[in-house]
Parts: C-alpha cells; sequence; structure tokens
C-alpha cells in the first residue's frame, strides 16, 4: 500500500531527528517500518523541512523515488491509498474532508485533535462525522494511548474493578496532551474530573508529575502515567499504601518502570491497523473519527477552549 504524510514537522517527522521523538516514533518513521508500506510522497510548506527531509537521505527508499511537495493537493496525483495527516491543530477536519473525496484514498490517519474547539468546532467535527457517513472513508485518530499496551493493561484493570470516576492530569498545554484525557474518560466511560495543573489537589491525593491518570474505583485506585509501562493499583481499606506516592516506589510490587518505547510501538500498531482497513479486512479502527471527535466535544464543554 502507497502511502503519503502531509506535515513533517514535530510527529510527522522532524520529531524523530531534532526533536523529541525517535523516528520510529514518528509518522514517516513508523510507515518506513510498517511491513506492506511503502512511503510514496511528502508535502510540507515548508521549504526547509523539505530540504532537511532530502539532505538525510530520505527522499530515494529502497531505489524507489519519495516525491516532495509544498502544497498536499498536488501531491494526490501519486493516487496515496492511505494518507498521514500531521498538520497545526487548526488545519486537520478541513483536509481530512478533502481527502475523502479523493475515490482511491482507503484510509486517513489524521493526528489529534479531530477538530477545533467550540461552538465552531462542534459544527465542524458533525460535519466531518457526516461526510464520512457519505464518502465511507475509514479514519483512525492517532490518540497514541489506545495503541499502548500499557494503556490496555490500565483500562482492563480500571474496568474490572468498576470505576466510580477518574482523574486526569495535563502536564503540558491542554489543548494538546489535554484532549488525550479526554479520549481516555471516554474509553473508561466513567464520570470524570479534570486537573489541568501539577499541584491542584483533588480528594485525598496531589496530582505526581507520573500520573496522568487515576481512576477510584469500587476495590481501590488504579494510576497510570503518560508513555510508561506503569501500572500503580492500591487496594482501598488493606494498609497497603499510605498513598500513591508511597507505591511508586515499591518497584518489587508494583512493576513500576519507565518505558519510552512504548509510544514508538504504538505508533507501529496504528499503521499496521491503517494496512488492515486500507486492505478491507476490517472496518472500525481502535480510534474511530467519532471517538476523536467526541474527545473534543468533551474538552470543549470542560470548558477549554481556544481561539
Amino acid at each position: 500500500m502507497n502511502v503519503a504524510v502531509i506535515g513533517l514537522g514535530n510527529k510527522g517527522w522532524i520529531g524523530g531527528v531534532n526533536g523529541p521523538y525517535m523516528l520510529g516514533q514518528t509518522h514517516v518513521g513508523a510507515i518506513l517500518e510498517t511491513p506492506g508500506l511503502k512511503l510514496v510522497a511528502v508535502a510540507d510548506i515548508d521549504v526547509d523541512l523539505l530540504q532537511n527531509f532530502s539532505d538525510w537521505g530520505l527522499t530515494t527508499l529502497n531505489g524507489d523515488r519519495v516525491e516532495a511537495f509544498t502544497d498536499y493537493q498536488d501531491m494526490m496525483y501519486t493516487k496515496p491509498d492511505i494518507v498521514a495527516v500531521v498538520t497545526p491543530p487548526n488545519t486537520h477536519a478541513q483536509i481530512a474532508k478533502n481527502l475523502m473525496r479523493y475515490d482511491f484514498v482507503k484510509c486517513i490517519v489524521l493526528e489529534k485533535p479531530a477538530c477545533t474547539y467550540g461552538p465552531a468546532g462542534r459544527r465542524e467535527g458533525m460535519n466531518l462525522l457526516n461526510m464520512q457517513r457519505e464518502f465511507g472513508t475509514p479514519v483512525i485518530v492517532n490518540h497514541s494511548r489506545r495503541y499502548m499496551a500499557n494503556w490496555k493493561e490500565f483500562i482492563q484493570k480500571a474496568k474490572k474493578l468498576t470505576p466510580k470516576y477518574a482523574v486526569g492530569f495535563c502536564n503540558g498545554d491542554p489543548m494538546d496532551a489535554g484532549v488525550h484525557m479526554f479520549d481516555l474518560f471516554n474509553w473508561l466511560n466513567t464520570k470524570h474530573v479534570y486537573v489541568g495543573g501539577l499541584f491542584d489537589v483533588c480528594g485525598k491525593y496531589k496530582p505526581y508529575i507520573v500520573f496522568d491518570v487515576m481512576v477510584y474505583c469500587e476495590d481501590g485506585v488504579v494510576a497510570m502515567m503518560n508513555n510508561g509501562h506503569t501500572l500503580i493499583e492500591v487496594p482501598i481499606g488493606k494498609g497497603t499504601y499510605r498513598d500513591l506516592q508511597e507505591a511508586i516506589w515499591d518497584e518489587a510490587k508494583t512493576g513500576f518502570h519507565f518505558d519510552q518505547m512504548e509510544l514508538e510501538k504504538g505508533m507501529g500498531k496504528m499503521y499496521q491497523e491503517a494496512l488492515v482497513l486500507a486492505e478491507g479486512k476490517r472496518k472500525r479502527p481502535t480510534c474511530s473519527l467519532k471517538d476523536g471527535v467526541r474527545a473534543v466535544w468533551a474538552a470543549g464543554e470542560y470548558g477549554l477552549r481556544r481561539d
């Protein structure tokens, strides 16, 4: 399957070279490492990024030329089966709608957020969903935690313990890391409290930088950090730990350790799924367009809006 990437900044590609991500944690890197996928074209309005891409020798892969464009619509003559949209957030929905009109596009991988926030964003999200129903193009929204094994384990554990409510912590931009939290709340299908800062107090625990989500269940508290393989379970009323901070350091019982490679594995799994969707072997992604739009709507309803 032929793949094209729109946007080489951040997690498109450049983040794997000069930024915080390893190459496998970027869209270009994950595509290159997924058997059955072939990168055929990239597009970015930044000519310096395109030149950097060329300088790294990525314009020719396995003898095949990867074409570069400053306008993604010019790129579409290459007829990619799968297109990744890794552009600024306020452009995601419009580009996705444009891509749905090409009958040769069999799957779209859309960076989050799926649409913009606020009343206008709600209309934009609804229009996007209506267009998908009309054209039927599968869309994966990159809420990457859904593709990471440690987060799946966390969700399964929390649901098994009957979640009452979840607490989420955003240690960065609420419109970036924050929307991930709302997708997790939707995934858990439970009431939630969103805490934006590190030092707010919620319930009996202060948020610790290691945790992104804590789920208060009937039989205990389960906590999970961002990208590491960390699953902390604190039974209630059994005196196992005085608090979550004490649990962090009890590695023998909690299995606490940090594994940034989980993000890379998640990106690879997402593109493996994109291939299956493009081949028509599966219809609904692990993180669908509806999931992505619902996460934005939930964030907007909570008051996390940006002009």
